[in-house]
Order: structure tokens, then sequence, then C-alpha cells
């Protein structure tokens, strides 16, 4: 996909350069707009761009999985005879790695277990 100065792409399809036609995929509060790049000769999707979860949509997830991690860890701790307090924290734990995880890999690009792995060498 050659970019020129003009806006024309090079199709890898039919192998032609041509502007290519966009089209909209609306979005919401979760999610965000995708726009696909539509070769206008072969109609093949050349590229897209845009997409993906919203912030709003991060934090809704991520507190879905924390209940949902709490409930879990509830049954656990029940089953093994543990107090409430040792759900929240196991639960708080495993939610703050998560969390920690998905900043390292948005902001360095790499995960916990391989800056880890790396740390060990």
């Amino acid at each position: 996909m050659q970019s020129n100065k003009n806006g024309r792409v090079s199709c890898k399809n039919c192998n032609n350069n041509v502007t290519p036609r966009l089209w909209h995929h609306e979005g919401g509060v979760i999610i965000k707009r995708e726009i696909e790049h539509i070769c206008p000769i072969c109609g093949e999707t050349m590229y897209s761009t845009g997409g993906g979860v919203t912030l709003i949509g991060l934090v809704f997830g991520m507190m879905i999985l924390a209940y949902a991690l709490y409930a879990v860890s509830m049954l656990i701790c029940g089953y093994l005879g543990l107090e409430k307090e040792s759900a929240t924290f196991i639960s708080f734990v495993i939610v703050s790695l998560l969390f920690i995880n998905f900043l390292l890999k948005k902001l360095v690009g790499h995960s916990l277990l391989t800056l880890f792995k790396k740390w060990r060498r």
C-alpha cells in the first residue's frame, strides 16, 4: 500500500493506483467508528482505520471483569472456608495485575510476562 502525494494508494488486489472510497461503520459509546478504505475498481477493502474500544468501554469492561472475578473468588473462598476479605483481596490483586498489564502493553509495548522474562535473563 504505497501512498502518493495526491492521495492515491496502490491496490494490492488489482494493482491500480486509486483514490479509495470510504465506508464508515458507525461506532458508539463503547466502540469507536471504523473506516474501511475500499478500491473503487475491484471493491476490495484495501485497509481499515479506527475501530477498537473507547475509554468508557474499557472502564465498563474492567468493571464487569472485576465483579466477575469477585464472584468467582467468593465461591472459591467459600469452598476453601476463607473469609470475605480474602476474596476481596484476591480479586483486587488480579484486576490490578490485569490493568497494569494492559497499561504496559499500550505504553511500553510489552506485557508483564515478557518484562519478567527479560528481567530473569
